[in-house]
């Protein structure tokens, strides 16, 4: 998975992402609509403690999801725990649904996995990535005296930093931690260390201490996402990085931690890909029921990537051809976190992306499906790509990250990652995508009226069409015009008004109560949260200066986006002939 932020000390680490443990077989499949069970709109943002990040998600045997990640700005460890619905659970740590964990300095998650007893795993850093940390919780957000040094916390040091991104669990219940370890504080080189059930290394696992590592291209790497396969072999997939680019790799080992002389060129237990121009990063993997590895990639930073390899390492020409697949998705800031497998191997990636709107972008989390043969599935959000968004940006550097992504038992997927706060900074972001049944549908409605009857077709119309209204305003006069915002969605739905800045001799003013809101509508800011059913309305004023020329005509529209599915925007327009 990909790290949502950087660390000093592994420098050469850019951003990285955990895998998730699947629940058993789905009963129902989602079908790319968010769950308006969840939350009410399908997305949840949290603050545990000031800045905060999610990085992992798992879920348990009775449904609640656990997100793992960062509080305090990225100093401590952040446990949040929801109910079904998208609550809180308050069962769970200090009667809130949160647990933070000072263990050392600055500290981080990464993974989160959850066990037969239901016993919650972490996996991450201590003390600024000088030491590798797993930490188990017990089912009430306590940590477990049973597991490492006793007090529920095993850390482990190797070279001058180290970190787990990703946590798989044996069927002997011993855990394998991925990641990343530097010997001289600057190349990264992949590791992977074996513990038994109590958190105690392995010492039949690589060099006799649990611990293997693995040197990856002439400037380093960094690996993000680990798996298991069914012989017991062990996948890592991350990032190579040679003088000139940086490229996918993965490695394979065998049960005791050796290098695997079945896989790759000339028996070296490597695979490097590179995906396309520019630089690529392997964010995460999985592995098919067949044994075929899949994994998530970057393309150049502006295209999602799946790769598909046969159980030998090359490149599966069954999967889109080439065992690559890039997709666009979105107009910009677009990267893929992390990745899960459906029961029936379907492929779900998780990432970001900005879209832009007519009048606005806006930063979405965003979900893809695949098919087994690498196609976009069209069952899902017709197009294969369903989104979540939370917020609104500038469309450079979105604050919005997607960083991991399961599977319910029930066929829901939830997604998880990063989104900023209603107070600022960042906090733990969650959507939760199922089926037509229980989908949001938001629709925010526009009408204008001039001295009359409301205008509008009650439908979505980004163009204004049939619904304008146009009027003569002489030279140094002024006109009125209401518009009503309605929500005619069946989910409670902030909708962002944003409209035309007038031109030259054309003057513009809204107001919404009696107060100016002219700003935040220019540069969309100015939101109104409304109930199903329920409707404001804000006042547009044309000023036309006596220097204006007549006979031209200006076009003013103004729109209404939803902010649970920003394809949902509505557009009204005033319509003026200066005489």
């Amino acid at each position: 998975m990909r790290i949502s932020f950087r660390t000093a000390t592994v420098g050469a680490l850019a951003l990285a992402m955990l895998s998730t443990l699947v629940p058993p077989a789905a009963a129902a499949v989602s079908t790319g609509w968010l769950d308006r069970t969840f939350g009410g709109d399908g997305k949840v943002l949290t603050n545990v403690g000031g800045d905060d990040t999610g990085e992992a998600v798992a879920v348990q045997a009775d449904g609640k999801i656990v997100v793992a990640g960062t509080a305090h700005g990225g100093t401590d460890i952040a446990l949040v725990r929801y109910n079904t619905d998208g609550s809180l659970d308050s069962t769970f740590g200090g009667g809130d649904g949160k647990v933070i964990t000072d263990v050392s300095g600055d500290d981080a998650a990464f993974a989160v996995a959850i066990l037969t007893d239901q016993k919650i795993l972490v996996g991450g850093f201590a003390d600024g990535t000088l030491e590798a940390a797993l930490l188990r919780y017990d089912t009430t957000g306590t940590l477990d005296p049973t597991f490492g040094g006793g007090d529920g916390i095993a850390l482990t040091t190797v070279g001058q930093g180290a970190l787990f991104t990703d946590l798989v669990v044996q069927p002997d219940d011993a855990i394998l931690a991925g990641g990343t370890m530097t010997p001289d504080g600057v190349k990264g080189e992949y590791l992977v260390v074996r513990y038994d059930s109590s958190g105690v290394p392995d010492a039949t696992f690589g060099g006799g201490d649990g611990i293997q590592t693995t040197i990856v291209g002439t400037g380093g790497g960094f690996a993000e996402g680990i798996a298991l396969q069914g012989d017991g072999s062990i996948v890592l997939a991350g990032t190579q990085v040679s003088s000139s680019n940086e490229n996918v790799e993965l490695v394979r080992y065998d049960s005791s931690g050796s290098l695997d002389t079945t896989f790759g060129a000339a028996a070296s237990g490597k695979v490097t890909t590179d995906v396309g121009a520019g630089p690529d990063e392997g964010t995460d993997v999985a592995i098919q029921t067949d044994g075929k590895i899949v994994v998530a990639a970057n393309s150049n930073f502006r295209k999602g990537a799946v790769l598909r390899y046969d159980t030998d390492g090359t490149l599966d020409p069954t999967f889109s051809g080439d065992g690559k697949v890039l997709t666009k998705l979105g107009q910009f800031g677009q990267a893929y976190g992390g990745l899960v497998l459906q029961p029936d191997d379907a492929i779900v990636a998780v990432g970001e992306a900005v879209e832009q709107t007519q009048f606005s972008y806006t930063d979405t989390i965003v979900v893809a499906r695949y098919t087994t043969t690498g196609v976009l599935d069209t069952t899902f959000s017709r197009d294969g790509k369903a989104f979540a968004p939370f917020g609104t940006g500038s469309g450079n550097g979105a604050p919005v990250a997607g960083n991991d992504v399961a599977v319910q038992g029930d066929g829901k997927i939830v997604a998880v990652g990063t989104a900023p706060g209603a107070g600022g900074g960042s906090d733990v972001a969650a959507a939760r995508f199922g089926t037509k049944a229980t989908a949001v549908l938001p629709r925010p409605d526009l009408l204008i009226r001039s001295g009359g009857s409301f205008v509008g077709d009650g439908r979505y119309n980004v163009t204004g069409l049939g619904q304008t209204i146009a009027k003569k305003v002489a030279r140094g006069h002024s006109a009125s015009f209401s518009i009503k915002i309605q929500n005619d969605g069946n989910t409670v739905d902030t909708i962002m008004i944003q409209g035309s800045g007038g031109a030259p001799g054309v003057g513009v003013q809204y107001f919404a109560n009696g107060a100016p809101v002219t700003r935040r509508v220019l540069f969309g800011g100015f939101h109104v949260v409304l109930a199903p059913g329920a409707s404001a309305t804000i006042k547009l004023i044309v000023h036309v200066s006596t220097s204006a020329k007549v006979g031209k005509v200006f076009r003013l529209p103004v729109g209404g986006t939803s902010e649970v599915d920003f394809t949902k925007q509505d557009v009204v327009a005033a319509k003026i002939r200066i005489t």
